[in-house]
């Protein structure tokens, strides 16, 4: 009221208007405050019989506080006792779940790590989750694909979003508005976990990054299929995710820009061509007619663009390159992707290298 003035519309409005009360039901985009070691603390209770966790905070009076208590699950009372360092926290409000509110815990671990003997090289796709070669001292070591049934699981809830269109049940519909997100974010996160789990210890991996080639995908460029798969898929957070479970363990990831790696072949870097029209994944070099895998080829270029923004290189260039030069993708050059049946389930399957 006191900057409105009078006489205005806006001032009569303002002066019709009742006081409302603040409504936590209703959902808004404001940010939680972040409770730290001045304001509230995660304590460990020693005599209480309902809970070994509470919340400490402190209140707007002088000198009085509020515990809380708490009931973690047991994979968070794991994650609560193995972390270094309780750094902060805040209380959420989730009027969607069967609690009222939640408290979010960010914990501090720490993790030793050894010196670089392997580097991995990481090609994210969609037909593909992800597709990962190994290199040693001695040269490629094995070349990985691993993938999930996200994409058919999330054309079945589509398929299913659409008829219930069709038929009008927006209860039902009410119900599932989170699925997909939901959804897609299990996949990657087990897509992360079986990877991390994959890759040896001393290992720095290094990801392609498809930014520059999302941003190439703009509408009007006459690939409308190719820029929906591209710009609805979660790059992004498969890297995070991957990254995160790899500092679990004590391994480095790392972003690189994939500009060219699948348009380049790794061995004399000329431009490749993509001869079979019904097989992706198959490549040609249009100079010394060398035919290999796309992903395989992409993944290689990842790690040597990786390799080549570090200084302390634990892999010298010279006999780095000499022993790339003879490397083949037998078991991957006579696979057929198109017999693959979808997988239910995800698996790991490495195809050996010469």
């Amino acid at each position: 009221m006191k900057n409105a003035r009078e006489g205005t519309r806006w001032y009569r409005k303002l002066k019709q208007r009742e006081p409302g009360v603040p409504d936590p039901k209703k959902r808004n985009k404001k940010i939680s405050t972040f409770f730290d070691y001045r304001t509230g603390k995660i304590q460990r209770t020693e005599n209480l019989d309902l809970t070994d966790w509470l919340m400490h905070i402190s209140t707007l009076r002088k000198r009085e506080t509020i515990d809380v208590l708490l009931n973690p699950s047991d994979w968070h009372e794991e994650q609560l006792e193995m972390a270094d360092e309780i750094k902060s926290f805040e209380i959420v409000h989730h009027p969607e779940r069967d609690c009222k509110y939640m408290v979010h815990i960010t914990c501090e671990y720490e993790v030793q790590t050894v010196r670089t003997t392997h580097v991995c090289g990481v090609d994210l796709g969609i037909k593909r989750d992800l597709s990962a070669v190994l290199i040693d001292e001695a040269g490629i070591e094995r070349f990985n694909i691993l993938r999930t049934c996200k994409s058919e699981r999330l054309k079945e809830l589509d398929d299913r979003i659409s008829h219930l269109r069709r038929e009008e049940k927006y209860s039902v519909l009410k119900k599932l508005r989170n699925k997909r997100k939901n959804i897609t974010e299990d996949y990657d996160r087990k897509l992360a976990k079986e990877f991390a789990r994959s890759v040896p210890d001393s290992t720095i991996v290094f990801f392609g990054n498809p930014t520059n080639i999302r941003y190439s995908k703009y509408r009007g460029n006459g690939d409308k299929v190719g820029r929906k798969l591209l710009q609805h898929w979660s790059f992004s957070r498969i890297i995070d995710q991957c990254i995160l479970k790899l500092k679990e363990t004590g391994k480095v990831g790392e972003r690189t820009n994939e500009w060219n790696s699948s348009m380049l072949h790794y061995k004399c870097g000329k431009q490749v061509e993509r001869p079979y029209g019904n097989s992706f994944q198959r490549i040609k070099c249009s100079m010394c007619d060398d035919e290999l895998d796309a992903e395989f080829n992409a993944s290689i270029n990842i790690a040597a663009k990786g390799i080549s923004r570090h200084s302390d290189k634990s892999i010298e260039p010279d006999s780095f390159w000499q022993n790339m030069a003879g490397a083949m993708d037998e078991l991957a050059r006579t696979t057929d992707d198109s017999r693959l049946e979808p997988w239910m389930s995800m698996e790991a399957h490495s195809l050996g290298c010469g």
